[in-house]
């Protein structure tokens, strides 16, 4: 049995443990990012693909792929010689996901995703084409917290302040606006967890996914609260002066749990795409959603005078 198997394996046992009888996993993280910390490549770990983009679904005898154009060359070589089979995504001929689990499975079978990991859009559609076939879908579990015995930590490297002079605008009125247009939305605050948008709104930058200047982060914004949820580990003392004097709160990476708990009687903007099925539902339970796009995402596309001219600069020196 070769290592892709062996885990394969551990799965299966986590699934028969917990009466599930498909898992599927994304290659997304708490953030919904393509591009992620080590710690969430749950899908190349299991599966051997280490592609960017693509989706595992594992069931109590089969296991298979999807993913698109890209990489179908790359997913053949990746996964030859183990169970996994490969999908090629989005071709007419190729089955979707919740109609291949209708063939696999029957009534009252249940479904498992991580909904840390998960998007809220997708798990909603998901479990709305599996209650039509009776079928259950289980948001509960992480098994890789227990299955990966070598999994990496979360990723632990400090993060700088843009200056204003390269940004263009200091975070407080981006907040600002960012709140403005929630309120057009008949919202009075807002949730962001994607990381170049709060890498974006916060003027912060990181490394703690390759090649991209982002942090792991949540961020929510209301008229009376502007709170940063990030290690405190990576904040130092001038950070942390800096971002209250933006009237932003830093609070642990840790704490989001126990605050969307305490979270109540509010009207939350946010963008179901963009946020992960768990946060979403523990928001959707005491407060009111407004599931609209991203207001932060476009607001950060219209770029001010400053950005531009940094992009320009950027292509002369490229």
């Amino acid at each position: 049995m070769n290592e892709i198997s062996k885990r394969i394996a551990l799965l299966r046992d986590f699934m028969t443990k917990k009466n599930l009888q498909a898992f599927i996993i994304p290659s997304t993280d708490a953030h919904m990012s393509e591009y992620i910390p080590e710690y969430w490549e749950s899908r190349r770990w299991i599966s051997g693909f280490s592609g960017s983009a693509g989706t595992v679904v594992i069931t109590l005898d089969k296991a298979g792929l999807w993913t698109d154009s890209r990489y179908f060359l790359q997913a053949e070589e990746e996964l030859a010689g183990n169970e996994v089979v490969l999908f090629k995504d989005r071709l007419p001929d190729t089955i979707r996901i919740p109609d291949w689990l209708k063939t696999e499975l029957t009534d009252n079978d249940r479904v498992g995703i991580d909904g840390n990991v998960y998007s809220a859009k997708g798990a909603l559609k998901l479990k709305s084409e599996l209650d039509e076939e009776k079928m259950v879908l289980v948001s509960d579990f992480d098994p890789f917290e227990g299955i990966w015995k070598d999994r990496p930590a979360l990723p632990k490297n400090p993060f700088t302040l843009l200056p204003v002079e390269f940004a263009g605008e200091p975070a407080h009125q981006k907040i600002e606006r960012v709140l403005a247009e929630a309120g057009k939305n008949g919202a009075d605050s807002a949730w962001i967890s994607t990381l170049d948008t709060i890498a974006w709104l916060f003027n912060i930058r990181g490394r703690d996914v390759p090649y991209n200047p982002v942090v792991v982060s949540h961020a929510f914004v209301s008229r009376n609260e502007k709170i940063l949820f990030v290690d405190t580990d990576k904040v130092t003392m001038t950070i942390a002066d800096i971002l209250q004097k933006e009237g932003v709160k830093v609070v642990d990476y840790e704490q989001v749990s126990g605050f969307l708990a305490e979270m109540c009687n509010q009207s939350v903007c946010l963008d179901s795409n963009r946020l992960s099925y768990r946060v979403y539902n523990a928001i959707a339970e005491r407060n009111w959603i407004v599931d609209v796009l991203s207001v932060a995402d476009m607001l950060k596309s219209m770029k001010n005078e400053v950005e531009a001219n940094g992009f320009r600069h950027v292509l002369v020196r490229d």
